[in-house]
This record gives C-alpha cells, structure tokens and sequence, in this order.
C-alpha cells in the first residue's frame, strides 16, 4: 500500500510542509500588507512607487456643505478624505453661508479631525424682541442655554424670563420675594456668580452700599429663592462657589481669613476644608486648585520648603493635598488658576498676572506619583504681552484661552499646538467661548467671532461693547442688547443664525 511506501510517506511530509510553509509567507504578507494599509502606505499609479497617506476627517455646520481640496470639490457634507502626504487648502461653501477656510500639513500615516467647521449667514437677520427702559443690571443664559434672564427694571428684585426653545417667545416677569434681597442705593448691580446644573438655580452677587450679598434665585418656583448671606450669617465669607455645579452645595471662602468652608442647604450643615488660601478653583465634588500661604501645609514637604516670597499652588484631591508649584506672593486678584478634565486627561493651570503667563500641568497626580517631592514637568506655557486678565477653558474644555487687554494667547490640549493673536481693536469688550472651538468680541458696538486658531474673524451683528451674547441650544438664534436710536439703553435683539430665518 502506498501509505506504507517510505518514499511515498516522504514526499508527502515535503509537501505538506511546503504548503505550510506558503501558507505561512502569504499570511505574514498579507500581515504586513494590513499593517502598510492601516499606517496609510499605497501604490501610488502615477509615480508608480510606494506612498504614505493621511486620513482628514472633517464635519460641519450646516451639514449639507460642499468641501473643496486645494481647490476642488470634494464631495457635499461630512468628509473622511485619504490624502497623500501634504499641504492642503480647505475650503466649506454653502448658498447663502460665508465660506470657512483653514489649511494643513498632512503627515503620512496622521489622522486630522475638523470636527468644528460652522458657517455664518452672508446676511445675518435681527428682531427686536424688547426696547429696554433702563440700563440691565445683568444678563445671563443657563447652561444648557434654555433660559434667559435679565434684570431690567429699576428694582433690583425685578427679573424678566425667556424660554429661548419657544418660537413666540413671550417673556415672563417676576419679582423675588420680599426679603431675600437687601434694598439699596440705585446704583447697585448684579452679578453672576454661576449657575447650578438643574438649569433652574442660579447664584447672584449684590453689591450696594459698599457691600455684598449672595442670593440663590430660583427662576422655576420664584418663592424658594433665598439670601445665602442671610442663611449663612454666622459664617464669614467674602465669595462663594457651587460644589460640583449643585444647588445646594457651596464653598464659602474668606479672603481676609484665608478659610474654606464646606456648606450644605439641605443638612444645614457647615465644615471647614482649607485655611490659608488666598485663592482658589474647584472642579467637581472633591478636587480643588488653590493658592495656600500656609507653610506646614503639606506634611511631606520638609524638603520642599518655599522661599518667603512664593506660595504655593496646591490640588486638594480626595482629601489628599499635592504641591503643583510655586508663585510669587501676591494678592489673591494676581493670581490665575483653573483645572478640567478634557477626555481622560486632568489639566491643571497657574500663573500670575505679573509673570504674563500661565503654565499646564497635565494629570499631576499621576506625574507624582508616590514621589511627591520631585518637581512637576509641565506641558505647555501659555504668554501674553501685555497683563493677562483672565484665563479660560472652553466649553468641551478642550483648549485653554489666557487674554490680555491687547492680545490672546490659545492651547490646543488636542492638538498640543498654540497661537497667540491680536484683535484690530483694544477698546473692546471682554473676550468669551462661544463653544468649545469659537471666541466671541464686541468693539465699536460690533460683535466678532473667531476660531481658536485665529482663523476665520468676521463681524456678525450690531451689538452693544459691554453687552452680555446669549445663543440658544442649537445655535441657530443669537441674543445680545444692540444699539437703538433714540434709546441709550438698547434694545433684546434675537438674530438668526440660518441663512433663511426660520423664526417667522
């Protein structure tokens, strides 16, 4: 039998091992022919050699827009484009809509997402919805941009409301009970503080008289409104904050005391957290950035001591305190400090006013380690040439916005890259997010808009220098108090965002 044949069996094991062998060359082939493909390698028929792409993503507002490469159309609506490696020019058009440009270095092998393209009307229509009667102490819009409130009237516990998600959107007027806000001199003003979660709270500051008071106001059922000063009498503090965004949670700080104390409404229960802060950032329900003057703050830091003329900067995390830094001693309005969780990450910055820059530290703790003596590497520096005023994450907390009077300075935390430029005008009013990718600017009583980057700047609409802008959830209407003939105090004007008004 040929099974028996020893020369039979023989050339059967050679040839079930060459097959195994082939087999095992087309698989480590076909093996290195995916991992080429996925890192973007292809043959190119033009130049007939082997080439690298990169993948461009790219989606935008309104979705139905054509995406032009260097020049040629592309296809209509969100893109994924494979792309040899290369600069490219990008260019978003749609009838009626001001184009969106922006341009890039593709790198072999790179992913690159432009997931923030928005397209503005060529013609941006306004309606005017109130002709104000006195100058509005404030304006103000909840976080999920429901809800407008204006303070209007010569009473300082006279409040007008907007539901922004109605089409006819008549507005509702209230007054706080009697009580709950201080009565004084005409000249007071309100202040946002920050508004809770629930979109129903929000905390006021009341100055008058050369004093403050804090006054919780509930738009949803007006009479459980309360003075938090009041409530809080035996307790001194200067400032007061939202515990994880809570209605009912706060961190009363005293500036003259350095103290921090844990509050809540419901248990009517108070705790003392931090002494010697001299100021601070909190973020959710247990982390907070603060700037302590206290030298045995840290048990561990015998041999981390500071120089008399720096404090340091110090994250309290689930009741455990880590030394992120030092500063020069200051006052507590010289210092800039705030922390947020872009995807997985935790970003801490700080700086001062007088340094002119701000630096970031990316997850601190875990750069520490069980090593809490050794000194932190930092991920990016931010700089301004003038004075800083105010640094700022944005909405999706994924870039980080340090403005000056006369500049700005932007980290992207995605990208790793910065940008720092100028507005044509000083004399304009405070620079704010739109959203996670857009800044916004009033000058000359015009309202400008501008990407992260620097891109992209252009006017929008007639709006007041110091005036508050509100957009509702979609961003397809715009609020903001523009000028009126014949009124110093303005007029609420609601302007669509969409090349058609679809308000009628």
């Amino acid at each position: 039998m040929d099974y028996l044949d020893p020369d039979t069996r023989r050339s059967h094991t050679r040839r079930l091992f060459l097959g195994y062998g082939l087999m095992a060359i087309v698989i480590g082939l076909g093996t290195i022919l995916l991992v080429l493909l996925a890192y973007g390698y292809t043959f190119d028929r033009t130049s007939r050699s082997i080439i690298q792409n990169g993948l461009l993503f790219i989606q935008m507002e309104p979705v139905n827009a054509e995406v032009y490469i260097n020049g040629e159309l592309r296809g209509t609506g969100n893109q994924r484009l494979v792309l040899p490696a290369g600069s490219y020019a990008i260019e978003i058009r749609q009838d009626g809509y001001r184009a969106w440009y922006n341009d890039i270095d593709l790198s072999g092998g790179s992913v690159e997402r432009f997931q923030y393209p928005l397209l503005f009307p060529e013609q941006i229509v306004g309606r005017t919805y109130r002709t104000f009667t006195a100058e509005p102490r404030l304006m103000t819009a909840s976080p999920d941009r429901r809800w407008l409130l204006i303070q209007e009237a010569e009473q300082v516990d006279a409040f007008v409301l907007y539901d922004l998600r109605r089409q006819i959107n008549l507005p509702t007027f209230f007054s706080l009970p009697v009580g709950v806000i201080s009565s004084g001199s005409s000249d007071s003003s309100l202040e946002l503080v920050e508004w809770s979660n629930d979109n129903q709270h929000v905390v006021l500051r009341h100055s008058f008289d050369d004093t403050e008071e804090y006054i919780l106001l509930n738009h949803d059922d007006v009479s459980l409104s309360q003075n938090l000063s009041m409530r809080y009498a035996d307790i001194d503090f200067t400032d007061i904050s939202l515990v994880d965004k809570q209605a009912d949670e706060y961190h009363l700080f005293d500036r003259v005391t350095g103290k921090l104390v844990y509050a809540r409404l419901a248990s009517d229960t108070t705790t003392l957290l931090l002494e010697d802060v001299v100021t601070y950032r909190s973020h959710g329900a247990d982390r907070i950035l603060f700037v302590s003057s206290g030298n045995d703050l840290l048990d561990n830091s015998s041999d981390k001591e500071n120089d008399e003329d720096e404090l340091s900067v110090v994250l309290l995390d689930d009741a455990e305190l880590y030394q992120i830094m030092t500063l020069p001693a200051g006052e507590a309005s010289d210092y800039l400090l705030d922390l947020a969780r872009f995807r997985s990450d935790w970003y801490v910055i700080a700086g001062t006013k007088n340094q002119r820059r701000i630096i970031g530290y990316k997850n601190p703790i875990e750069q520490l380690g069980s090593n809490r003596q050794q000194q932190l590497a930092p991920s990016f520096t931010l700089r301004t040439d003038e004075m800083p005023d105010r640094v700022t994450f944005s909405g999706n907390a994924r870039n980080v916005l340090l403005q000056s009077a006369e500049d700005v300075a932007v980290f992207d935390l995605e990208r790793e890259q910065g940008y720092r430029y100028s507005f044509s005008d000083s004399d304009r009013g405070r620079v704010n997010w739109m959203d996670g990718h857009r800044i916004i600017s009033t000058w000359n009583n015009q309202l400008h808009v501008i990407d992260f980057d620097g891109r992209n700047q252009q006017q929008l609409a007639d709006c007041l220098t110091d005036s508050e802008v509100v957009f509702d959830t979609g961003y397809e209407f715009m609020y903001c108090v523009a000028p009126s003939e014949g009124n110093i105090y303005g007029s609420l004007v609601r302007y669509s965002l969409l090349a058609v008004d679809e308000s009628d």
